[in-house]
């Protein structure tokens, strides 16, 4: 299977250092040297990938962001198509599904999630696996900052 392109050498090597890979000193080797050595493992599907965070150049990343913002511009006027850059409901959609490949712009997952709640659509954002931990993580501080009543049985003794 042959690495996208698109990966640095720092992608590399943190790929290699997540997944516990058997390379003896991954930083001293180049991107090549690096690229060599893992061709020859069979479970490395998501390198075959385009990185999500390298392939959008800064005009295409303007891009995708006016487009989410006219979106979140739309959701926060009521849906108001005519104090918007949207004709109909179908081309908010069609513009949700266009953006969603870039699910790792929070923008992008803001826009695509006020489309889902305001059309009941099941528009999914593709998000990378370094921005699922990182949501995930994100996740369970707040789960964790959240108050808890526990209840406990039994007999106490209350002096004043």
């Amino acid at each position: 299977m042959k690495i996208h392109p698109s990966h640095s050498k720092k992608d590399l090597v943190e790929y290699i250092q997540k997944n516990n890979i058997n390379i003896i000193d991954p930083d001293k080797l180049n991107k090549k040297q690096l690229i060599n050595q893992l061709d020859k493992l069979d479970d490395i599907e998501y390198l075959s990938q385009p990185n999500q965070l390298k392939n959008l150049s800064v005009k295409e990343k303007n891009y995708i962001m006016k487009l989410s913002k006219q979106i979140i511009s739309l959701y926060k006027n009521g849906f108001l198509f005519n104090q918007s850059f949207f004709e109909d409901k179908e081309e908010v959609i069609k513009v949700a599904n266009e953006i969603s490949e870039y699910g790792d712009i929070p923008s992008v997952r803001r826009a695509v999630k006020m489309v889902n709640d305001q059309f009941r659509t099941k528009i999914i954002c593709k998000i990378s696996e370094d921005v699922k931990e990182i949501l995930d993580q994100k996740k369970k501080i707040k789960d964790l900052a959240k108050p808890k009543f526990d209840v406990k049985y039994g007999k106490f003794k209350v002096e004043f």
